[in-house]
């Protein structure tokens, strides 16, 4: 127990020392895994949670299929994959790139060192800018002015493509101006420049030409689109071509309802001269054949058709369309309706709308240089003697042969529809004169170098029609007269007396601009002739510069109006009747997206049809049906609409590619004696709001009307207000005038002109026979003055002959008795024609016409021979207020002229009768002063055979009957009864009333022909008031007839000068076989072509000795022999040579120094005005004037009218007796 004790004892020590031992050493231990549990306690806290969280959720989680789970894992294994096939690309690239990674990180120490070679470089650069930035800056400083002049560049490079441009069309506007025809060959083409009008043509089309062939097929003119041209606003290729298809010409075209033609019956391939006229108006399409027959008779042959189809617009442009005259070339898309693209023969005078178009003004061509011999028929025997100016143009002429500086006398005949422009202009230093239209008044200016005397009138003359204006000036004092009536002086006196000496004048307008404030630089737009300056006559086609002119002054008809802001304005065309047929076209351009085009109803507005602008579309209601275009039409540019109400539609074309129309027919449209208010409605109208689509006036332009196949003319229309004629205000104006290009031109030194042509060389030593004179060849004289001076001369023998002439009494040429005259002699080797008496009997003809002539009828009068030739009756057969009519009957060749003639005999003639020819249609009109009635024939009367008129007015009604066939009616306004005084003009007019009746009847040209048995009421009217009239015979042709007294000539010209080229064409019928045919003299020089003795003689002066021309025929009396003989004489230099019959002597040859004839005496046809009188006219072998007749005389190939203002003596103008 004791052991057990101590064992206990002991192990109670050892237990406390262990417990010791355990405290001091695994306390701290404990507490240090206490610390250290402590964050692992609440981790293992807060994994207790999250295992309750995560056992709560496992409670609540679906049970997910093993299969979705195996086929998502396979589809993971397969992106996987995928990827890891990817991973395995890249590094596979990744490898092979490695290498050339390897290569350029071996290169990059090299790329290292040239870097900093670079950069060395560069800092060596940046070192040397900065040594020229200063010039840098300096450069860009100086840039803004370089850019000046750049700018300055580029403008002076502008303008002279504009000068190229307008020496271009200066060139093209003198090649326009040729009109000499062209030979055809089978591989000819030619392409002409289209003609400014050519867009003009959509609505309505007039082209003209002549041609010869003697093929069976050809192509005359080709005017159109190629295939597939795509024009804007349309869908077809239209064109329009003649053809001749065996033997016939046909017109083909297609103006958008497919191929169609138009065939005339008159055969052409004959090898004769022909003019084809082709007249289109919407639908109706005319293809009419001129021709002259063998006896002078002019014959027309017309094809006319309706054109199937409702399109109506021929859609031309101006850059895209052709114009083909005889040939075209292979490439060209052509339609498929022709078998013939090539001409064989010749083709002159194509005339496009009212313009001429030069075959010689081309675009391309090839073998189309060869020209053709002016026709020998179809001859325009009386040219125009103006000219048109189309408001750009000028016509410059030489002055220096006119005395303007102490006195002026101009005048002149206008007509035009522009309301400002410069008919005249003649200015040096601080000196002019001038006329000219300023808003549509005639302005009469002159400044003497002080101040600038004013003359204006108060009425305007912008009315389309012809009014004539005389300027005269004596000093300072001076005075206007328009029309007959002196317009009063309402200015100030000036100073000054003189003008300087003017070297050109100009009409029309001025090259460039001048620098005169007073005078208006704006072109003359419309025509003027009969021009006179110092009572000499004004040929236009001598000018020494023209621009942008037309020959001639054919009638315009005002087809364009434009009306503008704050001016509202109208037009009113009347009577209109419409039976269910209502077919317009028109053309229109405005920038305004509301107007009323037009509108057209009845008095009471029951029914009626309009067109108007709404909000830029157009509107067209007709009674009351309404069509709204889907597109607009104000954007400034042209458009063509087409509008019918018939019995089946109503329908409206746009610019011939959109229409709209309706399924069922429209309710009838019926106006009768209504109204067509053009571009407004004038303040008295108030238009229905269902029958108009606005009442806002139009503002814009207006052009091409055509009402049921009938073109408007604006101009004639008396209701009308703030219209403008003529011009279109929202034109684009083109360039200024480049003053290097239109300027005044520049006129040789006189000096140096009469020392070309007449100073000898000191070596010369002169003929002992050529006697030396200064005078000239008249004598320089103005009257005729007696010679006591002896000369030799060449004696004639002649026989008396009794002559009947054409003034009611006879006259008779006496053998000349005197001494024999005297021809100076010429130098060395002049060949002086040998003198041989003329037998009798020896010309066919008697010197005078027979008196005994079986075919003369005194009740029978031929009319046109002399100036003012025509019959009075005072003395009425029976009542002529009220009711009247009157029986004629005429013939005549000519297709203009006035046959009958009364008035109420005021100021104005506003009460009148009359009976014309105008383009040979016989045209019947009376007028009580408002409305006139114009009765107008169909036919053509001018054919040269007798007609029977019978025409009269039963109160407003008037009849016209023809050959007792053709019955034409009309009727004028308020004509129940016509104060009409006596007396009757038959055959022409009162030459003081010529200015009022102008202005009625648009002509005061005489009849040329005869009138017989003429009645009033059925009763001859007697005891006439005769004024240059003969008794008809059959016995006639055409020509002038020289009686052959001394005093007998014609004047062709005054002051005329011959020059280096001359050549003069006539055809003679002599009775004597020695005459002066031709002469002009100067005061050394002279030109003449004369008779003797049965030769031909023509002789020129150049001044160094005549250089003469002999025809000798095979036959003493050849050239009297009874029959027509042509004869042409032509001076070259210092040349000449004869023609007789187309038969021409050889060339003589004159001294090579002198190389003009400077003549300035007048141009004497048949005789010479001192032939009676002075001895000294130099250079003519026979003092006799010429006998027998003379037609068709050119002048350097222009054909001279001989008009009987012209002659003088014993002359019978236009016919000759063939007995």
């Amino acid at each position: 127990m004791y052991e057990a004790e101590q064992n206990s004892s002991s192990a109670l020590s050892r237990a406390h020392e262990l417990y010791s031992s355990t405290k001091s050493d695994l306390l701290p231990l404990m507490n240090n895994a206490k610390e250290k549990y402590q964050p692992i306690d609440i981790k293992h806290k807060e994994n207790k949670i999250n295992l309750n969280d995560f056992a709560k959720k496992l409670e609540n989680m679906v049970t997910i299929s093993f299969d979705d789970v195996y086929r998502n894992a396979s589809e993971d294994a397969d992106i996987a994959s995928a990827r890891i096939k990817e991973v395995g690309m890249d590094s596979d690239k990744y490898y092979r790139e490695l290498e050339k990674h390897k290569q350029e990180a071996q290169a990059l120490p090299k790329d290292l060192d040239q870097s900093t070679r670079n950069i060395q470089q560069t800092e060596k650069q940046l070192n040397a800018i900065n040594e020229k930035l200063p010039s840098i800056i300096d450069t860009i400083n100086s840039l803004p002015e370089k850019q000046k002049n750049l700018q300055r560049i580029t403008e002076n490079i502008k303008q002279n493509i504009d000068k190229l441009n307008q020496q271009v069309a200066l060139a093209r506007d003198l090649a326009n101006r040729i009109d000499v025809g062209v030979t055809f060959f089978p591989n000819t083409t030619l392409e002409l420049r289209n003609p400014p009008n050519v867009e003009s043509l959509t609505t309505s089309t007039k082209i003209s030409g002549y041609f010869k062939t003697d093929k069976q097929d050809g192509l005359i003119f080709y005017l159109g689109n190629p295939v597939g041209s795509k024009l804007r606003r349309t869908q077809t290729d239209d064109y329009m071509a003649l053809v001749i298809q065996n033997g016939y010409p046909v017109l083909k075209l297609d103006i958008g309802n497919g191929n169609e033609q138009v065939i005339n019956n008159k055969y052409v391939s004959d090898n004769e001269w022909y003019q084809f006229k082709i007249i289109r108006t919407g639908n109706n399409a005319q293809l009419i054949i001129r021709e002259q027959q063998d006896d002078g008779r002019e014959v027309e042959y017309k094809g006319e058709t309706i054109l199937e189809g409702p399109l109506s617009i021929f859609n031309l442009d101006k850059t895209k369309s052709k114009l083909f005259v005889g040939g075209i070339p292979v490439n060209y898309n052509i339609q498929n309706a022709f078998e013939v693209n090539s001409f064989d023969g010749e083709i002159e005078e194509l005339v496009i709308g009212d313009l001429p178009v030069s075959l010689w003004n081309f675009n391309n061509g090839y073998e189309n240089n060869h020209g053709a011999v002016r026709r020998n028929k179809l001859l325009n025997v009386q040219p125009a003697t103006g000219f048109r100016f189309n408001g750009n143009g000028y016509a410059v002429f030489n002055a220096r042969s006119f005395n303007l500086r102490h006195r002026s006398d101009i005048q002149l005949k206008f007509k035009t529809f522009a309301s400002d422009g410069l008919l005249f202009l003649a200015e040096k230093d601080n000196t002019f004169i001038s006329l000219e239209l300023r808003n549509g008044k005639i302005l009469y200016k002159y400044n003497l170098g002080y101040s600038t005397k004013l003359w204006h009138t108060s009425k305007t003359y912008n009315d389309g029609q012809w009014h004539s204006v005389s300027a005269t000036r004596e000093g300072p004092r001076g005075q206007l007269t328009v029309d007959s009536e002196n317009v009063s002086d309402r200015t100030k006196p000036i100073e000054g007396n003189l003008l300087a000496s003017m070297e050109v004048i100009s009409f029309g307008g001025y090259p460039g601009k001048h620098n005169l404030s007073d005078v208006t630089n704006v072109k003359f737009d419309g025509c003027i002739e009969s021009a006179i300056i110092m009572g000499n006559s004004i040929d236009f086609k001598q000018n020494i510069k023209a621009y942008d002119i037309t020959p001639g002054c054919p009638e315009k008809v005002a087809k364009l109006v434009s009306f503008v802001k704050n001016r509202p304005g109208y037009i009113r065309h009347s009577p209109l009747s419409v039976s269910n047929n209502f077919r317009m076209n028109l053309n229109f351009k405005t920038k305004e997206p509301e107007g009323l085009l037009f509108y057209a109803t009845n008095r009471d507005q029951s029914d009626g049809i309009s067109l108007a602008l709404k909000d830029g579309h157009l509107r067209l209601i007709s009674q009351k049906i309404e069509h709204i275009s889907k597109d607009t039409f104000n954007d400034s540019d042209w458009h063509v609409i087409s509008i019918m109400h018939t019995n089946q539609e109503l329908r409206i074309d746009f610019d011939d590619y959109d229409f709209i129309a309706t399924d069922s027919p429209p309710t009838p449209l019926h106006i009768l004696y209504g109204n067509l208010f053009i571009g407004g409605l004038p303040p008295s109208l108030t238009a229905m709001p269902e029958m108009v689509g606005t009442m806002e006036p139009f503002i814009g332009c207006i052009a091409d009307v055509t009402l049921n196949g009938n073109v408007i003319n604006f101009a004639n229309k008396t209701d009308k207000k703030n219209e403008i004629f003529g011009k279109c205000v929202l034109d684009v104006v083109h360039w200024e005038d480049n003053p290097d290009v239109h300027k005044v031109p520049v006129l040789p030194p006189l000096e140096d002109l009469d020392k070309e042509i007449t100073a000898l060389p000191s070596e010369i030593t002169e003929s002992h026979q050529v006697i030396s004179t200064t005078i000239r060849g008249d004598g320089g004289y103005e009257e005729p003055v007696e010679s006591s001076e002896p000369i030799e001369t060449i004696e004639v023998t002649n026989h008396p002959t009794t002559l009947t002439t054409t003034t009611e009494q006879l006259q008779t040429i006496e053998p000349e008795t005197q001494k024999p005259d005297i021809l100076t002699r010429g130098p060395a080797g002049t060949v002086r024609p040998k003198t041989t008496p003329m037998p009798k009997h020896g010309c066919a003809l008697p010197l005078s016409p027979n008196a005994d002539d079986s075919s003369l009828d005194p009740n029978s009068f031929r009319f046109g021979t002399q100036e003012g030739s025509r019959l009075e009756y005072h003395v009425p057969r029976g009542r002529h207020k009220k009711n009247s009519d009157y029986y004629l009957e005429f013939k005549t060749g000519e297709k203009n002229g006035i046959l009958f003639y009364i008035s109420d005999q005021s100021s104005s003639h506003d009460v009148f009768m009359a009976l014309l020819l105008q383009d040979g249609h016989l045209i019947f009109t009376f007028t009580n002063g408002t409305g006139p009635a114009v009765i107008k024939s169909k036919e053509f009367y001018s054919n040269d055979v007798w007609h029977k008129v019978d025409f009269s007015r039963e109160g407003s009604n008037g009849k016209l009957v023809i050959d007792g066939e053709s019955e034409n009616f009309g009727t004028a306004l308020n004509a129940e009864k016509m104060e009409l005084k006596l007396p009757y003009y038959i055959g022409g007019l009162e030459p003081a009333d010529y200015n009022i009746v102008y202005g009625n009847l648009n002509t005061t040209e005489s009849f040329k022909g005869c009138i017989r048995n003429l009645l009033m009421n059925g009763r001859p009217m007697v005891n006439p008031k005769k004024h240059g009239v003969v008794s008809c015979s059959d016995n006639v042709e055409s020509g002038t007839f020289f009686y052959g007294t001394k005093s007998s000539f014609v004047k062709l010209k005054d002051k005329f000068h011959v020059g280096q080229t001359f050549n003069i064409k006539l055809d003679i019928k002599p009775r004597l076989d020695t005459g002066i045919l031709i002469s002009v003299h100067g005061r050394k020089d002279y030109f003449i072509l004369e008779m003797v003795n049965g030769s031909m003689k023509l002789t020129a002066e150049n001044g160094l000795g005549p250089i003469t021309a002999i025809f000798e025929p095979k036959t003493p009396y050849y050239f009297c022999d009874g029959n027509w003989h042509n004869i042409q004489a032509v001076k070259s230099k210092n040349v000449v040579t004869l023609s007789v019959d187309n038969v021409f002597t050889d060339p003589t040859l004159g001294d090579h120094r002198a190389v003009s004839t400077s003549t300035g005496g007048t141009l004497f046809l048949g005789g010479h005005r001192f032939l009676s009188n002075v001895k000294r006219l130099r250079g003519l072998s026979s003092h006799q004037p010429f006998v027998g007749c003379i037609k068709n005389v050119y002048l350097n190939n222009d054909l001279i009218p001989i008009t009987p203002s012209m002659k003088h003596g014993n002359v019978i103008v236009g016919s000759c007796r063939t007995n």
